[in-house]
């Protein structure tokens, strides 16, 4: 599948409309369009209803995303992660922008888009490492031109990469996320919880052992590890639950005890919402699996 070039008074570029088997659409995150373009004059590109999501990262000039009731000002080395159902305009400035871009879906990343937003705050934000999504771009372009019978598993790999960068990167980037300096502070409330998390912990509790306002010890260590204090809490006993499954004869009231959780209806229904199955079929299933 080549790669053809496009030009017009407003834009030139190359790209490659890519079509995935009906296989890939409906498992997979796969490619729709790739490509490149540089602006010849300043210039808007309305989009809407688009069952896309659109990556771009702006190779040098400026120019403005407009997205969900807000305008991002861009500029070389900023990233840009859309949902394309969402109406949005591109416009480059007076100072002429390129763009490296993908759209691609999948039946995940309405999920997977929620969580970027989630960390990064933002659809758009700066790298200090532009030639990272430069080298997944060329890598995804060259994959998409390839005569290979597995195209759709690499591109879907490739992609996966992209993604995963991105979260990294917006996480590292996001505004309350603290330096590790700052980070090092909430270490010892980490490990206190690390060592007592099988028996109540509560926030009062870890407000007075660490000498610090409980609304304060909270906010902070969200920004420090991602997560509220309680839901690493209920991390942890669902590790140790998952242990307990597969590698104890011990009953589910049991386990529940063992793990952290006082009542097993409640353990029953965190264990379900995390892992999807109840404890009971966790259990059996790996079970049956040794067994077999």
């Amino acid at each position: 599948m080549p790669a053809n070039r496009f030009s017009n008074q407003r834009v030139t570029g190359e790209r490659v409309i890519y079509t995935a088997s009906l296989f890939a659409k409906q498992n997979l995150i796969y490619l729709q369009e790739i490509g490149t373009s540089k602006y010849l004059q300043p210039y808007s590109s309305k989009r809407n209803n688009l069952a896309s999501y659109l990556f771009f990262i702006v190779r040098n000039g400026s120019g403005k995303l407009e997205y969900q009731n807000a305008a991002y000002s861009l500029s070389a080395g900023d990233c840009a992660l859309i949902n394309c159902n969402t109406p949005y305009t591109i416009s480059s400035e007076e100072d002429l922008w390129s763009l490296s871009w993908i759209h691609f879906d999948g039946p995940t990343m309405y999920a997977i888009y929620e969580k970027f937003i989630e960390r990064c705050g933002a659809p758009c934000f700066s790298t200090p490492d532009s030639n990272l999504f430069e080298e997944l771009h060329k890598k995804i372009f060259d994959a998409s031109t390839e005569d290979n019978y597995v195209r759709d598993m690499t591109l879907m790999g490739r992609l996966t990469d992209l993604l995963t960068d991105l979260m990294g990167s917006c996480w590292r980037k996001a505004p309350t996320q603290p330096s590790t300096l700052s980070q090092k502070k909430w270490i010892p409330v980490k490990e206190y919880i690390d060592n007592n998390f099988l028996r109540e912990i509560r926030l009062d509790d870890l407000s007075d052992q660490f000498h610090i306002n409980k609304f304060h010890l909270a906010r902070k260590f969200k920004e420090a590890y991602g997560v509220t204090i309680n839901q690493y809490i209920i991390d942890k006993r669902i590790a140790a639950a998952k242990e307990l499954l597969r590698f104890s004869d011990l009953s589910i009231t049991e386990i529940s005890g063992e793990s952290g959780f006082k009542a097993i209806a409640y353990f029953t229904r965190v264990f379900k919402a995390v892992e999807g199955v109840s404890p009971s079929k966790f259990k059996k299933k790996w079970h049956d699996a040794f067994s077999s």
